[in-house]
């Protein structure tokens, strides 16, 4: 199973359109802890959506994430209620060096513990004795990442990683992880 594309997009330097975006936390004291918030469209590069309009590709949801050494390791965990399909396009600022890792699990039966995040979305949390690794990259460019599948991301620096990920559907139907690579197969790398 692919768990991931690497994209080269020719929308300039960054997804965001203005990369203090990602320092929210030091004007906004409700995120000055957070390690997760949303973005609006208007903070997108204009050149990416643009590209997303040609394509009949709309944005359902953009957020930021954010690891530092307060919160260097994710829990292994699905984005979504039950393994499956379910890609997101994420683009890595900051700390670039911190790997990206996929799990199967050995017994897909395991009792999952339900979690909500900062913005109110539910994801599941895998006990790592229940998985093992399957893949890992360093998400340097954009890359459409398979978020359906356990995973998690590990900082073990004192430097921040932020991750902006963003959910994408065709018209009004949401995409597999194939389709999702499929519109985007001009940029593979």
């Amino acid at each position: 199973m692919k768990v991931y594309q690497h994209l080269d997009l020719n929308i300039g330097s960054s997804i965001l359109a203005d990369i203090s975006i990602l320092h929210k936390g030091i004007k906004d004291p409700n995120l000055e802890l957070s390690w997760h918030w949303d973005l609006e469209l208007s903070d997108l590069n204009p050149k990416f959506l643009a590209l997303l309009k040609s394509k009949d590709l709309r944005v359902i949801s953009a957020q930021v994430f954010k690891t530092n050494f307060f919160h260097p390791i994710w829990p292994i965990h699905v984005d979504t209620g039950v393994v499956g399909d379910f890609p997101k396009m994420n683009w890595v600022y900051g700390n670039q060096e911190c790997p990206m890792i996929w799990y199967k699990e050995k017994d897909p039966t395991h009792v999952k513990v339900e979690e909500i995040t900062a913005t109110g979305d539910t994801y599941y949390i895998i006990d790592p004795d229940s998985a093992e690794e399957m893949d890992r990259t360093f998400v340097r460019t954009p890359t459409i990442v398979q978020a359906g599948a356990p995973h998690t991301v590990i900082n073990s620096s004192n430097k921040n990683r932020w991750c902006v990920s963003i959910v994408l559907k065709k018209g009004d139907d949401s995409l597999t992880f194939d389709q999702l690579v499929t519109e985007f197969k001009d940029y593979a790398v």
